[in-house]
């Protein structure tokens, strides 16, 4: 996730896209793109933390409007078949016969593009939240970074996002969901984080103010690669001492009688970890293992 501070492209402080109106003109577009390189460089290694837009609203209208087209072809292809039935028309006719192929064809269309609007739709309301930690270590943290200025990586402004710490709206979403192991939530949630929070980044403040450093943007502690190469190496050392105390206790037993009941048990807790540990985990844990 979110590494060291470095300039912002160009080494200016103040992008020269970053002046113009609310609304972002396509310079700005194309200057956020190139300024934000270094976001979408670690989103290429956490894709759990590319937040993206539902865009629910403009979805609705847009599945509003092709509905008015099904209906409206629907309506087009009811008509000339009770003008057929009528009399009105000769269905050996070949105007009759082009203009109901030609309606039905629109209605096939209409109806292809309706199911694609809802299959998108129903994906995008239900991906995936964006996880508070990775809003915050990966896109808040590089959108913080000193120098920035009022642009988002998509040229919008960069407040809608919110700042560092804020609650993540259901208005955005990520691509694929965070991995929630649960000792690599435990460790992290109520080990990591606090540690970061409360002890770590106050007294790297202090360091950094002792030295006479001053940094106007905030101050992010650990940086989110840092706490999951943490996290992980917590969890290995978690299932080593499981892995451990197993072999120890049927060493430490005296006779066979007693280590081939205690066995299954030792061998139960011995695997049991795995279950709850995540992707990385497992890797070192099935290697130690073997």
């Amino acid at each position: 996730m979110a590494e060291a501070a470095g300039p912002s492209i160009g080494g200016s402080e103040t992008s020269p896209h970053m002046c113009s109106d609310r609304q972002p003109s396509r310079a700005d577009v194309v200057l956020s793109l190139i300024d934000y390189e270094d976001l979408f460089a670690d989103i290429d290694k956490h894709p759990e933390g590319d937040v993206r837009h539902r865009f629910l609203r403009a979805r609705t209208k847009r599945a509003r409007y092709v509905e008015s087209l099904v209906f409206v072809w629907e309506n087009k292809v009811a008509t000339l078949e009770q003008d057929q039935k009528a009399g009105k028309e000769d269905a050996n006719g070949e105007g009759f016969m082009n203009r109901y192929e030609t309606a039905m064809d629109r209605l096939d269309e209409a109806l292809s593009r309706y199911s694609r609007v809802n299959e998108e739709d129903s994906k995008a309301v239900n991906a995936p939240v964006v996880e508070p930690y990775f809003m915050d270590n990966v896109h808040r943290w590089f959108m913080e970074k000193s120098g920035r200025g009022i642009r988002a990586p998509n040229g919008t402004m960069r407040s809608t996002y919110g700042s560092f710490g804020d609650p993540v709206s259901q208005e955005y979403m990520a691509l694929c969901d965070w991995n929630k192991d649960f000792f690599h939530t435990l460790i992290l949630n109520k080990l990591m984080i606090p540690f970061n929070e409360h002890i770590f980044t106050p007294i790297q403040t202090s360091y950094n103010s002792l030295l006479g450093r001053n940094l106007d943007h905030h101050t992010p502690g650990m940086s989110g690669r840092t706490l999951d190469v943490l996290v992980t190496t917590s969890e290995c050392a978690l299932a080593v001492c499981c892995f451990a105390a197993s072999v120890t206790l049927l060493y430490n037993l005296e006779t066979t009688k007693t280590r081939m009941v205690a066995a299954p048990f030792a061998s139960f807790a011995c695997v049991a970890p795995v279950v709850f540990l995540s992707k990385d985990a497992k890797i070192i844990y099935t290697l130690m293992a073997g």
